[in-house]
């Protein structure tokens, strides 16, 4: 048991940002990166996903945390983007998602890929190896896209309208993750105008490739 009549002060965890980051202007400039993923996994993956030399984006769209609803997209609601020629999506959502993407598969007759022997769950280092082998990474505000802005893959992270103190109000650049970029809902259970949005984006990746 903690003694607290040997402290001076105590406070939860949660609370130091208030303390040791009170303003924008106290966030230091990051690193890109300050985890590195296993190169020889790294490595194995890439030669899974060099099959074809389409674009590879790994896509996560489900969360069973705080406000999952709230954050949580259907892939037929990214069914815009997803069925863009010229990419290959890479599954990176843990939990059972199969019967999900059988139907999306049946539906618009769009793949998307799976490693089988992965465990998206509990793999962890697996999973920042994955992420580490594609192009870009599209996700919703779950450990997908900390794992990505960790690792310094380039991320776009699509937030809901009232969101998670970290990711800030109006900004589309995170302070924790130089290479995320935000995609913010701007009325609450429409998600229609961020993946329109996205969808063009990723037709200019495409263009200057």
């Amino acid at each position: 048991d903690l003694n607290y009549k040997n402290n001076d002060c105590h406070t939860p965890l949660a609370s130091l940002g208030s303390f040791l980051r009170q303003s924008i202007n106290d966030f230091p400039k990051q690193p890109e990166a300050y985890i590195v993923p296993d190169q020889e996994k790294v490595k194995h993956f890439k030669s899974i996903l060099s099959h074809n030399k389409k674009l590879k984006i790994g896509l996560s769209w489900s969360t069973s945390g705080i406000r999952s609803s709230t954050r949580t997209i259907s892939l037929d609601q990214m069914a815009e983007f997803l069925t863009l020629k010229d990419v290959e999506f890479i599954n990176l959502q843990y939990g059972d998602t199969a019967e999900e993407r059988k139907k999306f598969q049946a539906d618009f007759g769009i793949n998307i890929l799976n490693i089988d022997d992965l465990d998206l769950m509990n793999d962890f280092e697996g999973l920042t190896a994955l992420i580490s082998s594609c192009d870009l990474i599209i996700t919703i505000s779950n450990v997908t896209a900390h794992f990505a802005g960790a690792i310094g893959k380039r991320a776009w992270v699509i937030v809901p309208i009232y969101t998670q103190w970290h990711w800030f109000h109006e900004r589309t650049n995170s302070l924790w993750y130089p290479n995320v970029t935000l995609f913010r809902q701007q009325q609450y259970d429409k998600w229609d105008d961020i993946i329109n949005k996205i969808y063009y984006e990723i037709i200019n990746i495409i263009k200057d490739r």
